[in-house]
């Protein structure tokens, strides 16, 4: 534990509030732009300014599904769920373990679903042992997060597969999922996450049990919260219509959820859940205070992609780890990169816009096996998201923490995580 200690030192005399974080980070890169290529102040600032609301639809999409999601978890069903797993448990350590294995599942489902089943488990864990360990219960549920580009919501591998995407005539056409999503690369990377992640979150509950008192409503109470609902016809008649819907789709299109569809059915659940007009609005209320800190965040990092993107920086940073590589050296420098080039793109599909062609150009030029090559961009993309507080922001807002409680331990489970991907990616 002495890491996690250094860490903790050394974050609580840094400023790591994610709109400060954000700031910083435009901050350093107007200066690096500057600095770096032959572009104006002038030039940087329209860059930033013209890309500033590039990312509007994206933050809407997020936005909704993180409110119906918290919506559907707000319900009798979801909470009695939720509970009845959580009861599994036999004590706070065993706790932290069902928490964060739910969270990998549901991660591996869709990214979405997964930050959000997480963070509503972490409050049930929370309000029914009040001495967890708390912030390690919310860092190891949003490490959970790096399995997302390796499971069905994954950017990188969904567009490789998509007929028409923008390096087909590279590439010479598609990569079928079962080349990169099932391929036993990223299957063995999955599997051995999602089996170690829970367990050394499990471990380090051991080690530290020192959690407190946590400020939650008490578990016992939850189910006892609501009143008696009244049928809403209403709702029933929009939910009902919600689900035609989806059960009129095409398989393919509900088997490759995409943001829009993934919000359709938690808004068609979320209303068949509570029935109740009441109460869909009260728990709309209570989630859309949630959010905010992620929408004011989003056009920060808009507008800072878009410098980078015009400027040539992240082509710079990828040269910068690649440009030199071996056949050898090659997977290990572009995940790094990919690692880095995510701090200032949070967006895994606006990544690999940017950084794909350079990789693709260089593993045909080595001779590297370009599925894998892909699939290593993108567990970078998602490595370093457990050290990035943006995605973290809805999580700690329904669990009354600050980035600087978790950062700690998140910093070790990148470490841990790092490690395990390290080594698949040298042996295989």
């Amino acid at each position: 534990m002495k890491i996690y200690n250094k860490c903790k030192v050394l974050i609580k005399n840094i400023n790591l509030e994610p709109l400060s974080f954000a700031i910083y980070l435009t901050v350093l890169i107007f200066i690096i732009s500057y600095t770096s290529s032959n572009f104006s102040i002038t030039q940087i600032v329209c860059f930033w300014g013209n890309g500033f609301w590039a990312l509007t639809d994206f933050t809407l999409n997020i936005a909704m599904i993180f409110l119906f999601g918290f919506i559907i978890a707000e319900s009798q069903l979801a909470k009695g769920l939720l509970i009845t797993v959580l009861n599994k448990a036999s004590n706070k350590h065993q706790a932290i373990f069902i928490c964060c294995f739910i969270t990998c599942i549901s991660t591996l489902l869709n990214w979405s679903i997964g930050l959000v089943f997480g963070a509503n488990a972490c409050r049930f864990a929370m309000s029914k042992y009040k001495s967890i360990n708390s912030k390690l219960l919310v860092a190891s549920v949003y490490s959970s997060f790096i399995l997302w580009h390796g499971g069905l919501s994954g950017t990188i591998p969904l567009m490789l597969s998509t007929p028409g995407h923008f390096l087909e005539s590279m590439i010479g056409g598609t990569i079928p999922t079962h080349l990169t999503l099932f391929s036993k690369f990223n299957v063995t990377i999955v599997l051995t996450i999602l089996i170690g992640l829970p367990t050394f979150s499990y471990i380090l509950s051991l080690l530290t049990n020192n959690g407190g008192i946590n400020e939650c409503d008490d578990s016992s109470s939850i189910l006892q919260n609501s009143k008696e609902k009244k049928f809403s016809f209403s709702i029933f008649s929009l939910s009902t219509i919600c689900f035609f819907y989806l059960a009129n789709a095409e398989l393919n299109n509900l088997l490759l959820l995409d943001l829009n569809q993934v919000s359709f059915i938690l808004f068609g659940l979320g209303l068949a859940l509570h029935m109740d007009m009441q109460s869909y609005l009260n728990s709309a209320l209570l989630g859309s205070s949630k959010i905010w800190g992620m929408i004011i965040q989003f056009p920060l990092y808009a507008g800072l992609m878009s410098i980078i993107m015009k400027t040539g920086l992240c082509e710079d940073i990828s040269c910068f780890f690649i440009g030199k590589s071996t056949k050898e050296t090659f997977p290990l420098y572009t995940f790094l990169s990919a690692g880095v080039v995510n701090f200032f793109i949070p967006s895994g599909g606006g990544q690999w816009v940017v950084q794909g062609p350079i990789v693709i150009k260089t593993a045909k030029e080595l001779g590297v096996n370009i599925e894998k090559i892909s699939m290593i961009v993108a567990w970078g993309d998602a490595w370093t998201n457990l050290i990035q507080p943006f995605w973290a922001i809805p999580l700690l807002s329904i669990v009354n923490l600050s980035v600087k409680d978790i950062l700690g331990y998140c910093f070790v489970m990148l470490l841990f995580t790092g490690t395990i991907i390290y080594f698949i990616i040298l042996f295989s």
